[in-house]
């Protein structure tokens, strides 16, 4: 029983604050915004009882309504942007971000590895993909450039070990989800410095991604995304690469100092 369980199962206020804990977790947890039903099912709460608490914490800016679902609010996604590590990243990953999306008119996203997921820090948005997507939102390590580009680096078992015993799951009929053919995949892609998405996590779009480095290892990834059917692919790996590895300068000059 985790701790939010045992302090929802001890009643009243401490009830209340287990619960919500519970709610915030399942939903940072998550890929795509959480419906009540699939909150309660995930939780083991009533339904009753995550409706009722899914409202407060929207009220408060906790989570956030997304259709008919819900995802973490900026509230708390500001609780993790606090971190005075995490602002710098953001502040020296912007102006390369920046310039990669004018360069290219594709998105630009920064990422860092939580929970067994990428989970965007900053993205600069591009109208020719659509809506952008909530800062905080984790997105799966095996179907994205941005994911891969987490893993890119990091020895054999240590990939094992991140992506856990559990079966990959399948998005498209693309998704790599055989671990020896993904880890294969990755050592190919290990010399060339960036990664490759094709229709792997969204039918139709691509993502180019690339690792950011600290003292050697791998903290945040790097990723244009765009439409398949609008893109030139041609350089856009060698952009990112460069930027990446300018970022990784950046973080490592600072360490030094």
């Amino acid at each position: 029983m985790s701790e939010a369980q045992q302090a929802s199962s001890s009643g009243g206020q401490y009830s209340s604050i287990g619960r919500a804990l519970e709610i915030l977790e399942a939903c940072a947890a998550a890929e795509e915004p959480l419906s009540i039903t699939e909150i309660a099912k995930r939780t083991r709460i009533s339904t009753s009882a995550v409706h009722r608490t899914c409202w407060k914490l929207v009220d408060l800016g906790a989570l956030t309504q997304v259709g008919h679902g819900f995802n973490l609010g900026m509230r708390v996604i500001a609780l993790g942007g606090s971190s005075p590590w995490l602002r710098f990243l953001r502040t020296e990953a912007a102006p390369l971000l920046h310039r990669l999306a004018s360069e290219t008119g594709l998105s630009g996203n920064l990422a860092c590895l939580v929970s067994g997921k990428a989970m965007l820090v900053d993205e600069v948005f591009s109208a020719e993909f659509g809506v952008p997507k909530e800062l905080g939102r984790k997105l799966p390590l095996h179907a994205t450039a941005i994911g891969k580009a987490l893993l890119v680096n990091r020895s054999e078992s240590e990939i094992e070990r991140i992506l856990g015993n559990k079966e990959l799951d399948r998005y498209t009929p693309a998704t790599v989800c055989d671990k020896e053919q993904l880890i294969e995949e990755l050592v190919s892609a290990r010399e060339q410095g960036y990664v490759l998405s094709k229709g792997d996590w969204k039918m139709g779009r691509f993502g180019v991604g690339a690792p950011v480095l600290a003292d050697g290892v791998t903290v945040a990834s790097i990723a244009l995304i765009g439409s398949l059917a609008f893109t030139i692919l041609d350089g856009l790996g060698e952009r990112v690469r460069e930027a990446a590895a300018q970022l990784t300068a950046k973080l490592s000059s600072d360490q030094k100092n």
